[in-house]
């Protein structure tokens, strides 16, 4: 056995199933041992794609991702994702190879290229180390959640291993991060002073315990039930949850969160998504319950940062509450009333035409038409917010969010690795037709490889965003659009299904051929680019008084 047999080896003996890559020369070695070892090797058409392919299979429940690109410029290709990745929170591996050759024209300070972007660089240091090094970047990447970038060396890969393999470290038992009971006691008091309280659960309560806990306090305090956009589908099956707080919340969600007098939140880190830049919680008191200190008022400054588990506080919290539970405070017969009463259709005028649907519309009909149990991987553009927005999902792991470094092209990819996590649900990759045409060498990946992914193309001509901003500025917005290829046209060159669709009705009565999960299908759907969201409307506005940060 050389080195890169053993790398396969040991990543074979950390439970992974799936690896995407590139090949060069820096990988192949590396690659080629994946079969024996019962790793299937998916061949990306680009570096960014096979890493953002890794995150997807994570955070739909696949375990650590695996991805490979070779060295130098394909680091270089993946460091996007990579950083992606990083602001997720997913636990990725990505292998690589290096080379100190002055001669060679691919030498490059790898490490130095990786550290902005936030993850690990780990280094095989000699040939009886590397199935050592691979057990170490697993155990990073899982306890700190987190993408860690393995380099070997191209002068060991061939090398003789006589080193015993190393299988995966022992899980940790990790007690939770308990908190100070001075703070736990002020945060209570806080709570129990306030008439209309809401709890909002983050990235950090998404477990089964941390729900738990966040639903006993509510329930022994009154107060309604909220999620960041992380955390959606945590708490929709109880009836006093309002669903996303924030600027990707529905009208209701942050009119009811306007007229709160206090705000506990649990493991959010409280950005301007779900502050809505710091007006959506009005004059509430706010809470900030974390286990990362770095959170701790890093984008809101609350009246109260509490340092600990979510979980572990919560349920502190609770405690205090039980000799009084008489109070309903925000859980009302009229509170009742409109959180079952809302009508999502009633927050916006439909402006379909003859050119294409509302976006606004077409998302309402998806949620409505695709499978209930479905996995949603969204990436950036205009379209964004109304897909998070309106499409459900059941739990917070069934939507892939790629938007955390907010750069277009990574949803296809992205959800093309969700499609492999090992669930049974159907996956939905809503991209524009902009960040299609960044990617669009993913979907002959999906249609080689035969993925069942779906992938809905919101297709308003160019680069919405950009559109709208350009016209907010007294510009036309004719440099950001874009005569489109004939997608459907080119989705069958590539080997996928495709339809067009240009109205709501055309999509309700696709509805047979989107549950079609066998291969890749595109869905090209038509709107009228026109439309300009409330949310980017509202971001224009904000801009145009706020200095950037």
């Amino acid at each position: 056995m050389n080195v890169g047999e053993a790398v396969a080896a040991s990543v074979a003996r950390h439970g992974v199933t799936v690896c995407f890559g590139v090949l060069g020369n820096g990988n192949a070695e590396l690659v080629a041992p994946l079969a024996s070892h019962g790793v299937r090797y998916v061949a990306a058409r680009r570096e960014d794609g096979a890493v953002a392919m890794a995150d997807g299979c994570a955070r739909a429940g696949g375990g650590v991702g695996l991805a490979t690109v070779t060295l130098g410029p394909g680091v270089t290709n993946a460091i996007t994702a990579v950083t992606e990745a990083t602001r997720a929170g997913t636990p990725i591996v990505v292998m690589t190879g290096e080379t100190s050759d002055a001669a060679s024209n691919q030498r490059f300070d790898q490490r130095a290229v990786v550290a902005p972007t936030g993850a690990a660089y780990f280094e095989v240091g000699s040939a009886a180390s590397c199935s050592a090094t691979v057990a170490d970047a697993f155990e990073h990447a899982t306890v700190h959640s987190c993408p860690v970038v393995i380099s070997v060396p191209v002068t060991l890969q061939s090398e003789p291993f006589e080193a015993a393999l190393v299988g995966p470290r022992p899980a940790a038992n990790a007690s939770p991060l308990s908190a100070d009971p001075m703070q736990i006691a002020a945060a209570a008091a806080v709570l129990r002073e306030s008439e209309r309280p809401v709890l909002l659960a983050g990235r950090g309560a998404i477990n089964s315990t941390g729900r738990a806990a966040v639903v006993r306090l509510a329930s022994a305090s009154g107060a309604l039930l909220a999620t960041t956009i992380r955390s959606r589908g945590l708490f929709d099956d109880d009836p006093w949850s309002i669903g996303v707080g924030g600027g990707f919340g529905s009208l209701l969600a942050r009119s009811v969160l306007a007229e709160a007098d206090c705000v506990v939140a649990f493991g959010a880190s409280l950005n301007h998504y779900t502050t809505t830049r710091r007006t959506g919680f009005g004059s509430a008191r706010v809470v900030h319950v974390d286990s990362d200190a770095a959170n701790l008022g890093r984008w809101f400054t609350p009246e109260l940062a509490v340092h600990g588990d979510a979980a572990f506080v919560a349920n502190a919290m609770a405690d205090l509450f039980e000799a009084d539970l008489s109070s309903v405070r925000f859980r009302t017969t009229e509170i009742a009333a409109r959180l079952g009463s809302h009508d999502r259709a009633g927050e916006f005028e439909d402006a379909s035409d003859d050119r294409g649907g509302d976006l606004r519309a077409y998302a309402l009909a998806f949620d409505d038409i695709l499978p209930t149990d479905r996995i949603v991987a969204v990436d950036v553009g205009h379209f964004t917010s109304e897909i998070v927005r309106y499409v459900s999902v059941t739990r917070p792991d069934r939507l892939v969010f790629a938007v955390n470094f907010g750069s277009v092209g990574l949803g296809l990819a992205t959800g093309l690795g969700a499609a492999l996590a090992g669930t049974d649900s159907p996956v939905f990759a809503f991209v524009g037709d902009g960040g299609l045409m960044m990617s669009i060498q993913e979907l002959e990946t999906a249609a080689r490889a035969q993925i069942p992914l779906t992938v809905i193309v919101m297709n308003d001509g160019g680069y919405g965003a950009e559109v709208h901003k350009l016209r907010s500025l007294g510009y036309g917005g004719e440099l950001a659009r874009f005569d489109n290829p004939d997608l459907v046209a080119l989705a069958g060159v590539l080997g996928a299904d495709a339809l067009r669709v240009t109205s709501v009705q055309q999509l309700r009565e696709s509805r047979d051929h989107l549950a079609a999960t066998n291969g890749p299908l595109l869905v090209d759907v038509q709107l009228n680019p026109d439309v300009r969201t409330d949310w980017y409307g509202e971001q224009l506005e904000r801009k145009a008084v706020t200095p950037s940060t």
